[in-house]
C-alpha cells in the first residue's frame, strides 16, 4: 500500500485506491492513522500556471472551502508541498447516479422530484455564493446509503473553454447549444442545462438528445426538442425549462424552486425580462477580485520545504 506523508505536520495517509491519474491531476481514496477515509485530490500547481488558471483555482477553492450544505461534500483540509495542491474531502460511501441507474433502471416521478428539489437547493446555494458547478454529470450526481443525493466535483482545475465537453465523446450528450455554436458561455445557465439532462436521463433511462453519430448528435442539441411525452407534466414543464437552446431563457435554481415558476411551465415559449443567471454572474463577478481573494486567509496552504517527495507519481512505498 502506497503512502503519502506530510514532514512539516507529521501527517501520513495510506493510498488505498487510485482512482484517476493524469499529468494535470491525481484523485485517490485515502486513510489516516485513525482509519478514517477521505477523498484526495491533487492538483499540479504548475499546470494551473501554464493555463493561467491559477488565480481561478485559487478563487473557486476559496469559496468551496467555505461551503457547507448537507448536499455537497465537505472540504477536511488543503496542504501544499512540492509542485501540487492536495484538497481532502469527506468520504461518501456512494453510488453515482449512472451506477444507480445501470444497476436499478429508471427512478419514479415521485423520486424524480424529491432529488431535483435537493439539487436545485445546492445550485441555489452555490450560484449565490458566486460558485458555478461546471461539470454536472451523471457521474458527480452521487447517491448515499439513503438515497440522499450530493453534487461532488466541482470544477476546480483548468480554466473551463467552450469546447470542453465538445471535445471529449462521452460528454457530448452534456453539453449546451452555446457551446457547440462557440458562442459566450454563461456557466450558470449551463449547470441548470446539464442539470436537466440529468434528471431527464434519470427518468427515462436515454439522454434527451442522442445520436450514434456525433455530428447529428451536435445538430440535434442545438435544433431538436427532447421527447416528453411519457413524462408527468409537473416534472416534464420544468425540465423543458432547463433544456432551453438560449441561455437566457432558462430560470435560475430559485426560479425553478419557487412556486411562481408554474406560470412559465404553462407559457415555455414566452420570452421574459427575468433576472438570469446571466445577471447573477455579471453582479457576482463585481463582487469577487482575484487579487482581494488570493490575499485573503480562508486559503492556507502549508507549504512543506523538504517534502518525502515532490512529483507526485513518486508515491513512496510502505
Amino acid at each position: 500500500m502506497q503512502t503519502l506523508s506530510f514532514p512539516e505536520t507529521g501527517e501520513r495517509f495510506q493510498v488505498t485506491e487510485v482512482m484517476q491519474r493524469s499529468n494535470d491531476i491525481m484523485v485517490m481514496k485515502v486513510i489516516n492513522k485513525n482509519k478514517t477515509e477521505f477523498l484526495c485530490k491533487a492538483f499540479n500547481k504548475t499546470k494551473l500556471e501554464q493555463t493561467n488558471s491559477y488565480d481561478n483555482f485559487v478563487k473557486r477553492l476559496t469559496i468551496i472551502k467555505q461551503l457547507n450544505h448537507p448536499n455537497i461534500p465537505r472540504v477536511i483540509s488543503i496542504q501544499e508541498f512540492g509542485n501540487y495542491i492536495f484538497i481532502f474531502f469527506e468520504a461518501i460511501h456512494f453510488v453515482t447516479a449512472q451506477e444507480y441507474l445501470c444497476s436499478n433502471g429508471n427512478m419514479t416521478p415521485e423520486e424524480i422530484l424529491s432529488i431535483l428539489t435537493q439539487l436545485l437547493s445546492v445550485i441555489k446555494f452555490t450560484h449565490n455564493l458566486g460558485l458555478y458547478h461546471g461539470f454536472i454529470t451523471l457521474d458527480n450526481i452521487m447517491f448515499d446509503k439513503d438515497m440522499v443525493p450530493q453534487l461532488a466535483n466541482f470544477h476546480l482545475g483548468a480554466n473551463i473553454n467552450q469546447t470542453a465537453f465538445e471535445s471529449i465523446s462521452e460528454y457530448v450528450n452534456y453539453t449546451t447549444p452555446e457551446e457547440l455554436k462557440g458562442s459566450s458561455v454563461d456557466y450558470f445557465a449551463t449547470d441548470i442545462w446539464r442539470l436537466g439532462v440529468c434528471v431527464y436521463t434519470l427518468l427515462t433511462g436515454s439522454f434527451p438528445f442522442s445520436d450514434t453519430n456525433r455530428a447529428k448528435l451536435c445538430q440535434s442539441i442545438m435544433k431538436n426538442e427532447p421527447d416528453f411525452k411519457n413524462i408527468p407534466p409537473t416534472i416534464s414543464g420544468r425540465i423543458r425549462l432547463m433544456l432551453m437552446k438560449d441561455p437566457k431563457e432558462r430560470p435560475s435554481a430559485s426560479q425553478l424552486l419557487s412556486q411562481n415558476i408554474d406560470h412559465r411551465i404553462v407559457s415555455v415559449g414566452l420570452k421574459q425580462a427575468t433576472t438570469t443567471a446571466g445577471h447573477l454572474l455579471r453582479s457576482i463577478q463585481s463582487q469577487y477580485k482575484i487579487s482581494e481573494i488570493t490575499k485573503a486567509t480562508t486559503v492556507n496552504f502549508r507549504h512543506c520545504m523538504h517534502p518525502t517527495y515532490c512529483d507526485l507519481p513518486k508515491i513512496e512505498p510502505k
